[in-house]
């Protein structure tokens, strides 16, 4: 383990030396799973004396759960299509317009008045609370958007 002229100086001045235990007789160390280090429970601790960061937490951790759901609250894909007696999810299979009588073999363009027409005819539909997408045009507006 030590160089052998290190080993001999150290004999010299007359220090004791000890030997590092092997890996299998050492202890294991005692920690749980989120035990914290004292300085790591020390700035715990004074981060949770600051009132106004432990509300800015809490409202970030709940607006980046909230954001993991963000497809289910805005899209332009029906949550839900009931169609001649079987349930479609739009919002995580791409069906064709053919799917529902139409003539187009693409994917169907839920906000058309046709296809809306044309899958009301044989079943219903669930939209998101924001029915539209970033990046959807709305066509038919009586005035153009700002």
């Amino acid at each position: 383990m030590m160089d052998a002229r290190v080993r001999d100086r150290i004999e010299e001045e007359g220090y004791e030396t000890i030997e590092p235990l092997p890996a299998e007789q050492r202890p294991p160390l005692k920690r749980g799973f989120f035990t914290m280090s004292p300085l790591n429970q020390r700035r715990w601790q004074s981060f949770k004396a600051n009132k106004r960061g432990v509300w800015s937490l809490w409202l970030f951790m709940i607006l980046f759960v909230v954001s993991l759901f963000a497809e289910f609250i805005a899209n332009d894909k029906p949550l839900l299509i009931s169609y001649d007696g079987d349930f479609l999810f739009p919002i995580f299979v791409a069906y064709p317009e053919t799917r529902f009588g139409g003539e187009f073999p693409s994917e169907a363009d839920y906000h058309d008045p046709y296809v809306v027409e044309l899958i009301e005819a044989k079943g219903w539909l669930i939209w998101p609370p924001i029915p539209y997408a970033y990046d959807t045009v709305v066509h038919g507006r009586p005035a153009p958007a700002p």
